[in-house]
Parts: C-alpha cells; sequence; structure tokens
C-alpha cells in the first residue's frame, strides 16, 4: 500500500472505502516486503491510513516477507524493532511462527467470546 501516497485524492478515497471490510476484522496481517529499500515509508503510510480510517485498535500482525533476500543481522534487528514475524512465501518452514502467532490470538479471542 506503498503507492497510496501519491495518489489523488478521490482515488484515494474510494480506495479507502474499499478498505471498510476491515471494520468486522478480529486480526489484521500486514505483509511488508523488508527487501524493499523504501518498507519504512510504506509501513508509517499503512500506520496512518489505519489510523485515519479509525483501525489502528484492531490487533495488527506484522509479517516481513522475503526475508531471504536480505542479511540475517538486519533482519533480526528489524523483526525486534517492528515486533514482526520473518517469512518467505518461497519456504513454506518459515510459515510456523506465523500461523502459530496467528492461531495464538484468535485462539485468545475465541476464548474470551466463550
Amino acid at each position: 500500500m506503498g503507492f497510496i501516497r501519491n495518489l489523488p485524492d478521490e482515488l484515494l478515497q474510494a480506495f479507502k472505502a474499499t478498505l471498510e471490510e476491515l471494520y468486522e476484522a478480529d486480526m489484521l496481517v500486514h505483509v511488508i516486503d523488508i527487501s524493499n529499500p523504501r518498507y519504512r515509508d510504506q509501513v508509517e503510510v499503512v500506520e496512518n491510513l489505519l489510523r485515519d480510517l479509525q483501525l489502528d485498535t484492531i490487533h495488527c500482525l506484522q509479517v516481513f516477507n522475503k526475508i531471504d533476500l536480505v542479511d540475517a543481522n538486519y533482519l533480526e534487528s528489524q523483526c525486534r524493532d517492528y515486533k514482526a514475524l520473518p517469512l518467505s512465501a518461497l519456504d513454506a518452514r518459515t510459515f510456523g511462527p506465523f500461523l502459530e502467532a496467528a492461531q495464538k490470538y484468535i485462539g485468545n479471542i475465541l476464548n474470551l467470546q466463550n
């Protein structure tokens, strides 16, 4: 969603309208391309948009994708700083921590509803 920064206002408003379904979500997953040199800007744009739409109260699980394209030490520090989970869509073995975190959060929600 980093592209939305330069959209004309009317197009941005239409884009925001498509996000209205998110109000029904219990959890959001923000997939971030950590190999993109501008990923920090993209994260900021998404966070601002969620705040503008008053969706920032919904739990958001941040996931860094394309981890195979960055240095391991850099990845570790960025995961720590952003509280993000590392993942490579090309390596099914990396899905474990993401699935566990999502399952734990959804499990907590279901337990609260009972």
